[in-house]
């Protein structure tokens, strides 16, 4: 299912997971609608991933990126894993040179290593919710001592 959303974006669900490919002209008050758009189809959706693909936008600033970086925050607090795909070169060193920070951002080049990613990888969430067992388990065992 393909849907043409106003703010130039398009949105598929493909095996269980969300594809939104973001358009090239989009200023801040879309980036700020598809992401409420990508969130609502991730609720209604029941999806298990999210791939933004990146490769028509040609020009994002800091604020622009932080717009998508907190839509990808608010997904995985869903229990949802995002990757973003395709940022191209040109956009990639502005942001480096506008010193944003990336460590917590899973970006692939391709959609199908994006699909990879999110077959190998849980949500921060679900890794969070492991850590927690494994450290409930690790007292249990300490207190049976």
């Amino acid at each position: 299912m393909w849907k043409m959303l106003k703010t130039d974006c398009f949105i598929q669900v493909v095996n269980n997971h969300i594809i939104a490919s973001i358009g090239a002209n989009l200023d801040e008050d879309g980036l700020t609608m598809i992401s409420r758009d990508i969130l609502r189809a991730a609720d209604r959706e029941h999806t298990h991933g999210v791939i933004i693909n990146m490769s028509a936008v040609s020009i994002l600033g800091s604020h622009g990126f932080s717009i998508l970086r907190n839509l990808a925050h608010a997904v995985e607090l869903m229990g949802i894993t995002v990757v973003f795909v395709g940022f191209q070169p040109g956009v990639a060193v502005a942001l480096i040179d506008l010193d944003v920070d990336f460590t917590d951002i899973l970006a692939a080049s391709t959609t199908e290593d994006a699909f990879e990613l999110l077959a190998d990888k849980p949500s921060r969430f679900k890794q969070q919710m492991e850590e927690i067992e494994d450290l409930d388990d690790i007292e249990s065992e300490a207190s049976n001592v």
